[in-house]
């Protein structure tokens, strides 16, 4: 299972994880918007018109009115948006927690997020120093 953007509730994620950058942009258009934003632009240069039009390309992944918002804000300036590894990262995390309280053996959930069966018995491992998860019957 590969994990996208289309796939993360932004709701669910712990935004101080995420750059910094990401975390400014998310208190401006929230944090859904500005990792669709990243997730369409990461890793390149994109140039914030000085004036918001409906049909523009960044319009379009984040609305009208969050474009106005960047425009104010970056108005004729180009922004680097980071890549959202981290955010992926993180909801497959979550995921392997909620897959762990659901019952599902390491080998099913290493088989459904394309892990290996160690690393999923890491990620436990972490959760559980980090008493995050009761205790699992492996």
């Amino acid at each position: 299972m590969e994990i996208t953007r289309a796939d993360i509730d932004a709701n669910r994620i712990n935004s101080e994880l995420l750059p910094e950058s990401l975390q400014e942009l998310g208190g401006l258009i929230g944090l859904g918007s500005a990792l669709d934003l990243a997730d369409a632009y990461a890793g390149i240069r994109l140039y914030v018109p000085g004036k918001a039009t409906a049909d523009h390309t960044i319009a379009r992944v984040i609305g009208f009115d969050n474009l106005k918002v960047l425009c104010a804000h970056f108005g004729e300036t180009p922004m680097r948006l980071p890549k959202i590894d981290k955010a992926i990262k993180q909801i497959k995390r979550h995921l392997v927690l909620e897959m762990k309280e659901d019952g599902k053996s390491n080998s099913c959930i290493a088989l459904t997020l394309n892990y290996t069966e160690r690393h999923v018995e890491r990620i436990v491992s972490e959760l559980r120093n980090e008493n995050q998860i009761d205790l699992f019957n492996e």
